[in-house]
């Protein structure tokens, strides 16, 4: 039988991430735990129903399988003021990759059922969204994750969400007929029947029979479990994830693999360079910025910064106006070659005096992965 991925994702963001959070929020901890309590059963239920359809499951794969998901051993020096950004950024396109337009209703419910912020909720969705999905990953092994190694780790786990998932969320994803009250009404059953029994026994004058019946529905209820499971339940293995948080600090070379996007080998600035009181981009534009286009593409939690420039002689106001048309009209050559807007970030105007004969230096545009 399957390990309980609820509980093991439970344990390991108890820690050192519920803390970090905790910072970057400005919230105590016991509100991110609430929080997480809420949020981290749906986003689990709501991948096990994305993975009971084709199309679904192709998606699951694409995100779980995308490079530099993090692990949750890599919580501290990941969730730190450089870094958290894109930690953030790479969480809300996942989110808004699995639930579109059910995000907003989903961080509402959410939020309400947790009594945790609404905006706070939101941005703990985005942190605790690619480590999820990190988890997932290394829970299947690892590497490149196909369907059926998919399918094979979440058998069986609806039984550990049932019951954990309020009606609200539920109705919001659509996981009615996915995670059912069924266990939870059983569970409720049981001291309900040994209740009635007990006030049949005593008003019968069966009192003596108490211990026999007892005894009769726990052998019947041993045999039933026995003929469920083909095999007695084994305690499940430590988790690797957790093994390595209480085990030496792992050598340099292990925290450099798991550098995110947007973190390494990114591409130099660039700068363009315009004619005197011209915003249209020179002819070879394009070329120029090339190598960030080629690494915004390969790393989609990037941002991309554009700062337009100009110099101080002349009408303040006119040269305002040019560097915005400059900065702008780079990001339309960014937009043209397959860049999202949204991932264009564009800067107040800048001057600057320049210490070339020609004004070249102020009459620039500097692009830049961040």
């Amino acid at each position: 039988m399957n390990a309980n991925l609820l509980d093991t994702l439970k344990q390991g963001l108890a820690g050192p991430f519920t803390e970090l959070a905790a910072q970057h929020l400005g919230e105590p901890a016991t509100g991110i735990k609430s929080a997480l309590g809420a949020a981290i059963p749906a986003l689990l239920a709501s991948l096990i129903k994305e993975n009971t359809s084709a199309g679904g499951t192709n998606k699951l794969l694409g995100l779980i399988n995308a490079p530099n998901l993090p692990l949750l051993q890599d919580v501290g020096t990941l969730l730190t003021p450089d870094k958290i950004g894109v930690v953030s950024a790479m969480g809300q396109q996942q989110l808004s990759s699995l639930f579109g337009q059910k995000l907003a209703p989903l961080t509402s419910s959410l939020s309400s059922e947790s009594n945790f912020k609404l905006p706070a909720m939101g941005k703990l969705l985005a942190l605790v969204t690619p480590f999820v999905l990190g988890f997932i990953r290394h829970q299947a092994g690892g590497g490149t994750i196909d369907a059926s190694t998919l399918s094979s780790l979440f058998k069986g786990q609806e039984s550990f969400l049932s019951g954990r998932i309020p009606a609200a969320i539920a109705s919001v994803l659509g996981l009615g007929s996915l995670i059912g009250a069924a266990p939870k009404a059983v569970a409720q059953a049981i001291p309900d029947a040994g209740h009635k029994i007990e006030a049949v026994a005593a008003k019968s004058g069966f009192g003596r029979w108490w211990l026999w019946l007892l005894g009769l529905a726990a052998i019947l209820f041993s045999i039933f479990q026995f003929r469920s499971c083909s095999q007695p339940d084994i305690p499940p293995e430590l988790p690797k994830i957790m093994e390595k948080t209480v085990s030496p600090a792992p050598a340099p070379a292990a925290s450099t693999a798991m550098e995110l996007p947007a973190l390494a080998d990114k591409p130099p600035l660039i700068r363009v360079y315009f004619d005197t009181d011209v915003f249209a981009p020179p002819a070879n534009s394009k070329n120029e910025l090339a190598a960030i286009v080629e690494y915004a593409k390969n790393h989609p939690a990037a941002k991309i910064s554009i700062s337009g420039y100009h110099d101080k002689t002349g009408e303040p106001a006119h040269n305002i106006e040019l560097a915005k048309n400059r900065a702008t009209a780079v990001q339309k050559l960014l937009t043209e070659a397959g860049i999202q807007a949204d991932r264009i970030v564009l800067e107040e105007p800048a001057y600057t005096v320049a210490d070339m004969a020609d004004n070249r230096e102020s009459r620039r545009v500097e692009v830049e992965i961040k």
